[in-house]
């Protein structure tokens, strides 16, 4: 029974002989009015931006929980209003997310993102490297061909089972969530048995 129930909690990493999974972090630090704007919205759960069209845009969160998913979109470069429009803040998790897939050379680029504001953003800035996002069993099939630079994907949709390894080796996370389950999941769909180069996992952080 004991040799039973240490079998039953290996993982495939634990007898079979893996890559290396290497985990860079990139932080962006924030301009001191970024960095004003957050904490007052964090701190009084009302974000005013101004622009010249609109005028003043009130934010506000109305619980903890709303608080929360807002300021992360803040930190992601845009947030949503009540009616679901968008407003981008800043661009600096872009400018990081396009200097990666530059310096990949060409490798194909696994990118996570958390809301739709951050795919429709995300969408637009890379338009040179044909983003694909991943919606069927064809754009499955074309980025184990090699055939797919960028695929984007939520983190919810990369379930258990999902083979992507033969198409690729490095993730970005554009942002991340307080889902650890589903950080591990995306992270599998390529460090996993038959991955034959060492994983790169980058993770774009304010701070």
């Amino acid at each position: 029974e004991k040799i039973k129930d240490i079998c039953i909690s290996m993982k495939a990493e634990d007898y079979i002989n893996m890559p290396d999974k290497i985990e860079n972090f990139i932080r962006i630090e924030f301009d001191p009015a970024l960095r004003k704007q957050y904490e007052t919205f964090e701190k009084e759960s009302v974000l005013n931006l101004f622009t010249t069209e609109e005028g003043t845009v009130e934010i506000s969160a109305v619980n903890s929980a709303a608080l929360t998913s807002k300021l992360l979109q803040f930190t992601n470069g845009a947030v949503y209003d009540e009616d679901r429009n968008y407003h981008e803040i800043h661009n600096l998790k872009l400018d990081a997310l396009e200097d990666i897939i530059e310096e990949a050379n060409g490798s194909p680029m696994l990118v996570a993102y958390s809301f739709r504001h951050d795919l429709e953003r995300i969408q637009k800035r890379l338009k040179r490297f044909n983003p694909r996002l991943l919606k069927t069993e064809q754009d499955i099939r074309d980025w184990n061909e090699g055939k797919i630079q960028v695929l984007l994907a939520h983190p919810a949709s990369m379930g258990h089972g999902l083979n992507l390894q033969a198409g690729g080796h490095m993730i970005t996370w554009f942002g991340l969530n307080w889902n650890l389950e589903l950080y591990m999941q995306l992270t599998a769909r390529l460090y996993r048995q038959g991955q034959t180069h060492p994983v790169i996992i980058n993770s774009i952080m304010i701070s």
